[in-house]
């Protein structure tokens, strides 16, 4: 039995060969100190990145170069050589440059005859003069006789005019520029900027 054991090559099964382990330690360290040089670059260059704004950052009381900094600068309105320079730190604030307040004179209605040959017609119309401050607004108001001439000399030429012409879009324009040209001439200054119809009819 032996004999044919060893002619077969068959014999008894012996215990599998060892597989030698991975060592983990060394492959931990080296990535440990990957990530430490990672991390230490990053610092690094956030680092880099702080010292070179802070060597752009305009010391107190120098203007600003940066073209954010020129544009949206805390507190002061660039260009208009008006506004003091606010403190470093004061929030930003939009300045807006104030005009003189125009003033607004407000005349009575107004029902005239018109001129047309063929047919009887009235316009009827309301309106504003635009006055281009609030002082000059004050000194015609106190003159009485300026306003009553105002109020002639318009209703005369209004009355000169026939409602074909004053239907029109360009008629009311004429009609409104001559008026204007009327009450500063009797002002005697440029005084009056715009007048505005609020109400204006023809009876056709």
């Amino acid at each position: 039995m032996a004999d044919k054991a060893a002619h077969s090559g068959a014999g008894p099964k012996g215990p599998p060969p060892a597989v030698p382990k991975k060592k983990k330690g060394k492959v931990s360290i080296v990535m440990i100190a990957i990530f430490a040089v990672v991390v230490l670059g990053m610092g690094g260059g956030g680092f880099f990145v702080y010292k070179r704004l802070a060597a752009t950052r305009p010391a107190e009381g120098e203007e600003p170069k940066g073209f954010f900094e020129r544009v949206f600068k805390r507190g002061s309105s660039e260009g208009d050589g008006t506004t003091p320079a606010a403190k470093p730190g004061a929030p930003m604030k939009i300045q807006i440059v104030e005009k003189p307040e125009m003033g607004v004179i407000p005349l009575e209605p107004f029902l005239v005859n018109l001129s047309d040959p063929d047919s009887q017609r009235f316009l009827r119309c309301t309106m504003k003069l635009i006055i281009d401050t609030k002082a000059h607004q004050a000194k015609i108001l106190e003159n009485e006789a300026v306003l009553a001439k105002i109020r002639d000399s318009f209703l005369v030429y209004m009355s000169t005019k026939m409602g074909e012409e004053l239907i029109t879009i360009d008629g009311k324009q004429k009609l409104r520029k001559e008026l204007l040209d009327k009450a500063n001439e009797i002002m005697g200054q440029p005084w009056a900027l715009d007048l505005l119809f609020t109400d204006f009819v023809v009876q056709l």
